[in-house]
């Protein structure tokens, strides 16, 4: 009982972290990594990883785009509906890799879905059950300070991944992102060879392809 009351203390303060660390964000950009994982390693991983903080089903919605990537995410969490139109910049790169956004919340996504249908045309539709943990950078990581959410999604039609996202503050941490996101990766088992570059569209795109 001590343990876990222990455990929910402190899964408690890292949210409390991660919402005022994200409140003071000036810049929209993560250091991710996505990875094949399996659920024998998420066992080993679940006293590292703590609680889950959320879960939530997303259908992502992706539009043709000249520039970068752009998606309607339409989420389910809890009994609560949100819908995000993203905007990202990411290189098809393995290991540690920035990722600078654009997020703003949705009223209505239908209408908007149609617009930009009719405009830019669908390239594909991303579908998964997602698990989210947080994880606060500790002093022997050289993440302290920093906080990573953890991702850990079931896709339709590809199978079990795991994606972190080190949130920065400021241009000076994204060296200390990048260790910090190697430092989890060691922590939760993830090789090289397990590492993604492309994004869950790409891989669909290309699976559908061949």
């Amino acid at each position: 009982m001590r343990n876990i009351t222990k455990n929910v203390c402190a899964k408690v303060h890292t949210t409390i972290h991660y919402l005022d660390y994200y409140r003071k964000i000036k810049m929209p950009a993560n250091v991710e990594i996505k990875a094949h994982y399996d659920e024998e390693r998420l066992n080993k991983s679940v006293d590292f990883l703590g609680a889950v903080v959320e879960e939530m089903n997303q259908t992502d919605t992706f539009f043709n785009s000249k520039n970068g990537r752009l998606k309607l995410r339409e989420e389910i969490s809890n009994g609560f509906i949100q819908n995000y139109l993203i905007g990202y910049h990411r290189t098809n790169a393995t290991g540690p890799t920035r990722s600078d956004f654009t997020k703003t919340e949705i009223n209505e996504p239908e209408k908007l879905k149609e617009i930009l249908g009719n405009t830019l045309g669908i390239r594909g539709v991303v579908k998964k059950t997602r698990k989210l943990y947080l994880v606060s950078g500790m002093e022997e990581s050289d993440g302290a300070g920093l906080v990573s959410r953890v991702h850990i999604d079931t896709v339709e039609g590809l199978g079990l991944f795991l994606e972190l996202e080190v949130l920065m503050q400021h241009e000076a941490q994204e060296v200390g992102a990048s260790k910090f996101a190697r430092y989890l990766m060691d922590k939760l088992r993830i090789s090289d060879e397990d590492l993604v570059s492309e994004a869950y569209i790409d891989i669909l795109f290309t699976q559908n392809e061949s």
